[in-house]
């Protein structure tokens, strides 16, 4: 009865979409070196599930299922478990991933990455400058960037609403 009292909120306008464009994701993921492997699975993870951040930072090795075509993930927000397939390319990128880091994951308890929040964005930040992707909304004195970590789930969401998972993967995976 509360909710029906309530006025529902009003989004400011923005001067560009909020999403960021094939292109620029391709040129993101591939900017990452060998020794930056974990942010480049944590980023490819974010991409292709459309997960929030801390939902992918809080990933355990016992979410996914045997052959890592699926993961059970805990919402965030409305603490709901639901089960996402997760598309070949990125399986095995993360079946790699946990292959090459097996001892450390146990030592971690099963959480994939050992990354919190702030380090995913100084490095996207520090990737988008080396980049030269810096546009921004300046909106009563605060900057909107366009591109940010939670920008990779608007791509998800606007990617999987033009055409099928499988395709937009091949696309950006190879």
């Amino acid at each position: 009865m509360l909710r029906l009292l309530l006025k529902p909120k009003r989004y400011a306008e923005l001067e560009y979409p909020r999403f960021i464009e094939k292109n620029e994701l391709i040129r993101f993921l591939g900017s990452f070196k060998e020794n930056e492997r974990e942010y480049k699975v944590v980023f490819t993870t974010l991409a292709f599930l459309g997960l929030r951040p801390n939902e992918a930072l809080n990933l355990r090795i016992y979410n996914f299922s045997s052959d890592f075509k699926a993961v059970t993930i805990r919402l965030s927000k409305t603490h709901k478990a639901i089960t996402r397939q997760v598309i070949e390319e990125l399986s095995d990128i993360i079946k790699e991933y946990v292959e090459q880091n097996i001892s450390d994951i146990i030592k971690r308890e099963g959480r994939l990455f050992n990354l919190k929040l702030p380090s995913l964005r100084w490095k996207l930040l520090r990737k988008r400058y080396e980049l030269g992707i810096t546009d921004y909304l300046n909106n009563n004195g605060k900057k909107h960037y366009r591109f940010n970590v939670y920008s990779l789930r608007r791509f998800f969401i606007s990617e999987i609403a033009n055409k099928s998972k499988v395709q937009y993967a091949k696309d950006i995976i190879g």
